[in-house]
This record gives structure tokens, C-alpha cells and sequence, in this order.
């Protein structure tokens, strides 16, 4: 069956409640081992569109819009902080009440990072592998454009001023600049050749979230720091980047990948920080090898109640 982008969706499960208060919106589809999706930076669940429809024939597939994001609240705290969306997996990984993978993509995957810092006992028991898409750990801003973005930080802090006192205004200038919008979202998310399609379903999540939404996350993005992370997840990991990332250079995960023990590396040929939309065959090949058989590229460690399938000689 096809399904326009966007328009294939799970069913509800809740509503759940964060530790904060806050509402989240998460939706499930399909049976079997479950796979929780964490999206990025001004996305939401439906940017797992390709995911859903493949994954769902064998796993049960659990996405969920970020607070502030997508049907999920707006957190009455004006909490975006990145211990605070640690606790909002927490929420949605207990909810589950079995052991799952775990899927982030960019602030996903820091989102996930920092769970495995907060919360390492469930690390082996809970969660039983974690998969980083176009993932980084620190700066990330200056690692995007080094010396422009460390211009760009008094504005920055301008802008939150200017969010804080009066977000309706902030609105206001987001909306009068979607041409800008919309350059940057096909020259830093996309590879050059993307499907128009991808690009301006993107440009459509991207211009759904409100600006004191974004405002906030924005801050978060720029002072957070998740390394410790890394060393936190003693569990199978795969760490999957787009060749033609300009957000996450391949060699940034390439990094992330060589501090982890044993973790697996896929560059995705062709994608750029949206691997999931560009190249969704390869994208998904990729991750069911890694779900089918988690681990066997793994150096050595265990986790409790798993074996690496045997693998037969040629």
C-alpha cells in the first residue's frame, strides 16, 4: 500500500505524561521486538515516514513527537533542556514495558546520549542496542560552520531575548523569513540531487514548530555537551551518518563511532543529514541488518540475556 509522506500513522499510546507534566504524543505500529524513533531538531514523528512503512511488517515500530514539537505539548516550564528530553524518552521507553532499540536521529541521538548518562542501569536491561543517525556530541553549532556560528552566538542570545519578552513578535519575523527558511533547510539538511518531495516535507515540519519551540531548542543545541554518553552505552550501537552530511560530517561520526568499542559504522552514499528520507532502502537495510543481528560486529561486551546469532563459515 502506498502512503503520501507524512500520512501513514501508528495508534495512539496514552496520552503520556512527562516528569514535568508535559503531554507527549506517541503513536505505535505494527508487532513484535519493539524499535522507539527519536526525531531531530525542528522535525517530528512523521519524519520516520519510510521507517513506519517498512519496519512495521516485522517489529512494532514507536515514534513520538519531542515536546514542543509535532501533537506533543508545549512544556508550561519552558523547559527544552536536554536532561528534561532524557526524561521524555524515559517516559515513553517505560511506557513500552519490554526491552527495545533505541533510534535518534541528530538531536535524537543526543537526546539518547544523554538517557544512557542518567540512566545506566537501564542500560543492557531496557534499552538493548542504540542506533545513532547523523549524531553529534558537543558544539554543535561550531562544528556546523565554525567561525560563522561563534558570530552568530550574539545574536542568538538577542533572538532568545527577543522570544522571552515576546514570542508572538518572534513569530512575526519567523514567518516574514521563510525564504531563508527554506534555503536553509535544502542547502544544510539535504544532498545536492534530493528528492523535491523529501525537501519540502521537511520545509513543512520545519515551519510547524513554533518559533519559542525553536528558540529554545536552538539554546539547548548550542551549550549542551552529552560525551559522557558514549561512555555510558555498553550495549550493541550502530552509528549511521549520511555521506554528504554538512550538520554531521561523516567524520565527526566516523569519531563517535571509533571512542565506541566495537560499535558498527554505515555511511549512507549520496544522503546528507536526512539519510531516513534521502535514501530510505539503504537507510533501512542497513538498520534491519543491525536490529536482525545486533551485535555481531560488537567487541566483545554482553549485554544481559542476549547472544550474537552464529554465523555459519563460507
Amino acid at each position: 500500500m502506498s502512503w503520501d509522506l507524512g500520512h501513514l500513522r501508528g495508534e495512539p499510546i496514552g496520552p503520556l505524561v512527562s516528569s514535568d507534566g508535559t503531554v507527549l504524543h506517541v503513536e505505535a505500529l505494527g508487532v513484535g521486538p519493539p524499535v522507539v524513533f527519536v526525531h531531530g531538531f525542528c522535525l517530528n514523528l512523521a519524519s520516520w515516514h519510510f521507517q513506519l512503512a517498512s519496519l512495521a511488517e516485522e517489529r512494532r515500530v514507536v515514534v513520538y513527537d519531542q515536546r514542543g514539537h509535532g501533537l506533543s505539548a508545549f512544556p508550561s516550564s519552558g523547559d527544552f533542556s536536554i536532561e528534561t528530553l532524557a526524561r521524555d524518552l524515559a517516559t515513553v521507553i517505560d511506557a513500552i514495558g519490554e526491552p527495545v532499540t533505541v533510534v535518534g536521529h541528530s538531536m535524537g541521538g543526543m537526546t539518547l546520549l544523554r538517557y544512557a548518562t542518567m540512566f545506566p542501569d537501564r542500560m543492557g536491561e531496557t534499552v538493548r542496542g542504540v542506533v545513532l543517525v547523523d549524531t553529534n556530541v558537543a558544539d554543535v553549532l561550531g562544528g556546523l560552520l565554525p567561525g560563522a556560528a561563534r558570530l552568530a552566538l550574539p545574536a542568538l542570545r538577542l533572538i532568545e531575548m527577543v522570544a522571552a519578552a515576546s514570542p508572538d513578535r518572534l513569530e512575526g519575523i519567523r514567518r516574514s523569513q521563510q525564504r531563508l527558511v527554506r534555503v536553509g533547510v535544502r542547502l544544510m539538511s539535504f544532498a545536492p540531487g534530493a528528492p523535491l518531495d523529501r525537501i519540502q516535507f521537511v520545509e513543512r515540519m520545519f515551519a510547524s514548530v513554533p518559533a519559542r519551540s525553536l528558540v529554545r531548542v536552538v539554546a539547548t543545541l548550542r551549550t549542551m555537551n552529552v560525551r559522557a554518553g558514549l561512555d555510558a552505552l555498553d550495549v550493541p550501537t550502530l552509528v549511521m551518518v549520511g555521506a554528504r552530511d554538512r550538520i554531521t560530517p561523516p567524520g565527526v561520526a566516523r569519531d563517535l563511532a571509533m571512542h565506541l568499542d566495537g560499535a558498527e559504522f554505515v555511511s549512507i552514499a549520496g544522503a546528507g543529514h536526512m539519510p531516513m528520507l534521502e535514501k530510505p532502502d539503504e537507510f533501512n537495510e542497513a538498520l534491519r541488518t543491525f536490529l536482525d543481528h545486533p551485535g555481531v560486529l560488537y567487541g566483545g561486551r554482553r549485554i544481559k540475556g542476549a547472544r550474537a546469532p552464529q554465523i555459519a563459515p563460507d
